[in-house]
C-alpha cells in the first residue's frame, strides 16, 4: 500500500512537471521570447498606467490591472482611465480581486484555461491562504499581415543584434495590400496595420519621453487621410516578445486609484508577441538607401479599431526586454 502510495506521489508529481513543461513550451512557441520579473530589470519600468516618463528606459503599460482596480471598485485619480479600460478584449484577459483560497485560485485557472487552453494551475509566490489578492493577467500574441516578415539580426537596436520585424511592401499579397498605412514627415515615420482581433498596430520612432505624449502626438496623424499605401520604403522594427510579472503594494497604486481596500499581494503579469511570416530564406541586409531602421526608439501600441485609447503601450529605449543574439551563428 505504501509502494503505491509512492508511485502515485510520484506519478502526480512528474504530471505536474510535464504539465507544465508543455505549458512553457507553447508559450515558447509564441515566442521563446525574453521572460522576467520586473523588479529585478534595471532599464525597463513597468507601470498599470501610461504617464511614466523616462528618456533612456522602456516602458511597459497595459490596461490589465487599471481593468482589476477599476472592477474592484477603485475610482481612477486621472480622466481617462475608466475609457481606457473598456478597451481591452475580454478574450485576452484574465483579472480577479477577492479572498486567496484553493477554491477562487481553482476559478482563477479554469478562466485561464478557458481563454488560454492548457494553461497550468496558477502559482503565486510569497502569499497565503485568505490574503487579499488582486490579479492581472494579459496575453497578446499579436498576428500581423503578410508584409511582416520575422528575421533575426536585421537590426542593431542601441548596438545588439536583436529579432526584429522586417516590413516589407514586396511581400504584400492583395488581400491585404489595403491594411498597412505608413505616415513620414522628415524623421518621424508612423507605421500602422491592421491587426487580427479587431485591432489595430501602430509603429513610432519619435524621441517623446513617456507613453501618452507620444501617443496624443500620432493621434493627431491617424486620420485615414494622413496616411499613404507603403510601396516605397521597407521598415525594419523591433521584435516585440516578453512575458513580464510585476508585484505590487497597495502604497504604490494609491497615487492613482484610491481604494479602501487593502491588499495584501497584487500581480500584473503581461505576454505580448508580435508575429510575422517566417521568411523562407535567410535575410541579407543590404544596406538600401529606402530601408528605414527604428534603431534607437520605438514606441509600439495597440488598440481596439473602435476605441480612442490603446489597452497596450511600450517604448522600447534599450534592448533589455528584446530577445537578443548572442553570438554569430547563433
Amino acid at each position: 500500500m505504501r509502494k503505491a502510495f509512492i508511485y502515485l506521489s510520484v506519478a502526480s508529481v512528474s504530471f505536474v512537471i510535464f504539465y507544465s513543461m508543455y505549458y512553457y513550451s507553447q508559450f515558447g512557441r509564441l515566442g521563446g521570447g525574453f521572460t522576467a520579473d520586473a523588479d529585478t530589470l534595471k532599464n525597463t519600468i513597468l507601470k498599470p498606467h501610461p504617464y511614466q516618463p523616462s528618456a533612456d528606459k522602456n516602458l511597459v503599460f497595459n490596461a490589465g490591472m487599471m481593468l482589476a482596480l477599476v472592477n474592484a471598485g477603485a475610482p481612477a485619480q486621472f480622466g481617462g482611465m475608466n475609457e481606457i479600460k473598456t478597451t481591452l478584449p475580454s478574450n485576452i484577459s484574465v483579472t480577479y480581486s477577492g479572498v486567496f483560497n484553493d477554491i477562487n485560485n481553482e476559478k482563477i485557472t479554469a478562466e485561464l484555461r478557458t481563454k488560454f487552453p492548457n494553461h497550468p494551475p496558477v502559482e503565486f509566490k510569497n502569499i497565503k491562504k485568505n490574503d487579499a489578492l488582486l490579479f492581472s493577467y494579459v496575453f497578446r500574441n499579436v498576428q500581423l499581415p503578410p508584409g511582416f516578415i520575422e528575421t533575426q539580426d536585421m537590426l542593431k537596436f542601441h548596438g545588439k543584434k536583436i529579432k526584429s520585424l522586417l516590413y516589407d511592401p514586396a511581400a504584400l499579397d492583395e488581400s491585404s495590400k489595403d491594411s498597412i498605412w505608413i505616415y513620414k514627415l522628415e524623421n518621424d515615420i508612423l507605421l500602422k496595420t491592421k491587426t487580427d482581433n479587431n485591432d489595430e498596430a501602430f509603429w513610432y520612432n519619435g524621441n517623446e519621453e513617456d507613453l501618452t505624449t507620444a501617443f496624443k502626438k500620432i493621434s493627431t496623424l491617424i486620420a485615414p487621410a494622413n496616411f499613404i499605401a507603403n510601396t516605397t520604403y521597407k521598415i525594419i522594427l523591433p521584435g516585440i516578445d516578453f512575458y513580464l510579472e510585476k508585484t505590487y503594494t497597495s502604497a504604490e497604486l494609491s497615487e492613482y486609484f484610491s481604494t479602501e481596500k487593502k491588499y495584501n499581494h497584487i500581480e500584473d503579469r503581461l505576454k505580448i508577441k508580435t508575429t510575422g511570416r517566417k521568411p523562407l530564406s535567410p535575410f541579407a541586409d543590404k544596406k538600401e538607401t529606402k530601408t528605414i531602421r527604428f534603431d534607437s526608439n520605438c514606441f509600439f501600441y495597440l488598440k481596439r479599431k473602435d476605441a480612442q485609447f490603446p489597452y497596450v503601450a511600450i517604448k522600447l529605449a534599450n534592448p533589455e526586454i528584446t530577445v537578443q543574439r548572442m553570438r554569430d551563428g547563433q
